[in-house]
C-alpha cells in the first residue's frame, strides 16, 4: 500500500474503493467468520497491478471467542506501536 499511495491520491475514487473493499474484508472476517484479524495496518494491505486491495498479515488471526486479554498482549508484540489502539498501547485490555 505504501508504494502505491501517491498514485492512489491522484485518483480519489480508487482510494475510496480500496478503503471500501478493505472494510468489506474486515467485516467478512469479523461478522461472517467470527474471527479477529488483529493486525490491520498499511503493512498488511497489498495493492495488485489492477489496483485491487488485498488484506494479508494473518499471523495473529484468531477466533473472536478466543480474543481475550492474553491474545491482545501477544498481538501487541507484532503490531507496530503507531497502529495500536490506545488501550493496547497502555496494555489495558481488560
Amino acid at each position: 500500500l505504501d508504494d502505491v499511495l501517491p498514485l492512489l491520491r491522484e485518483t480519489p475514487g480508487a482510494l475510496s474503493w480500496g478503503i471500501y473493499t478493505l472494510t468489506a474484508a474486515v467485516n467478512f472476517l469479523s461478522v461472517d467468520c467470527k474471527i479477529v484479524h488483529g493486525q490491520v495496518c498499511t503493512s498488511t494491505v497489498f495493492v495488485d497491478q489492477g489496483m485491487d486491495w488485498k488484506l494479508g498479515g494473518f499471523e495473529v488471526l484468531t477466533e473472536a471467542a478466543k480474543a481475550d486479554a492474553s491474545y491482545f498482549r501477544s498481538a501487541r508484540e507484532v503490531l507496530p506501536k503507531r497502529y495500536q489502539s490506545p488501550e493496547l498501547a497502555r496494555d489495558n485490555m481488560e
